[in-house]
């Protein structure tokens, strides 16, 4: 007994088996797998912070063989942290697009973490909308062709400012000899083209805007390294 005791207390004592490394390729065959499906960049780059937060967190654990306390967990981080009931359930979406992928990698054929995992009840709020004179007032403001060609195109077109970031100059189409003229979005919400209109005063600002600083790029909203003049 007393040997078994001393072999016992020299024993080496073999290492914990750390899955840091299988929860990374994990995550990186996630990102693959939301480009594969078509997902914006904006997206994809959220989902991969929050899935980065999560390994954190587990550290050396197997983010495939977690538990739902888990999610509870990390969930509690986030509200600790005080993010807004909107951003918490930003990261759910996120949590539940993994766990999802997981499933579907057959690593695991558990039940689903996430199922019946509530999202924050989000405030009911009516969106503001600008008034006709305070456009005015904001492209009066402009100081550069830049700034009143992106105020004229945000307000003619209702494009989001990632999808006028991504204008090029192909996708407007000056063929008619009058307005409306048409701008393709491309790559917008869901992944999808769509077609919007776009007024005479926007097409104006974007002329002149070509006039003063012609694009390098094709881009059509380039940053130049120094704009002044009206």
């Amino acid at each position: 007994m007393q040997t078994d005791a001393i072999v016992r207390a020299v024993r080496p004592i073999p290492p914990t088996q750390s899955f840091a490394r299988a929860n990374q390729e994990l995550a990186a065959s996630f990102e693959r797998y939301l480009i594969a499906r078509g997902t914006s960049l904006n997206t994809r780059i959220a989902y991969a912070e929050t899935v980065s937060s999560l390994i954190e967190m587990l550290d050396s654990q197997s983010v495939a063989g977690a538990d739902r306390s888990v999610i509870r967990q990390f969930l509690g981080t986030l509200c600790d942290r005080g993010l807004s009931p909107h951003s918490i359930n930003r990261h759910t979406y996120a949590i539940r697009s993994f766990f999802k992928f997981i499933r579907l990698t057959g690593i695991t054929c558990g039940h689903n973490l996430m199922l019946m995992m509530p999202y924050r009840k989000l405030p009911h709020r009516v969106p503001r909308v600008p008034t006709v004179a305070e456009i005015e007032r904001l492209i009066d403001a402009a100081k550069t062709p830049l700034e009143r060609a992106t105020v004229q195109v945000l307000y003619s077109t209702g494009c989001r400012v990632s999808e006028l970031t991504r204008l090029r100059l192909d996708d407007i189409d000056f063929s008619k000899s009058e307005a409306p003229w048409t701008v393709r979005i491309r790559k917008g919400k869901g992944g999808k083209d769509r077609v919007v209109l776009i007024g005479k005063f926007a097409a104006a600002a974007i002329r002149r805007l070509l006039d003063f600083y012609p694009s390098k790029t094709g881009l059509l909203f380039e940053a130049p390294n120094v704009v002044r003049a009206r």
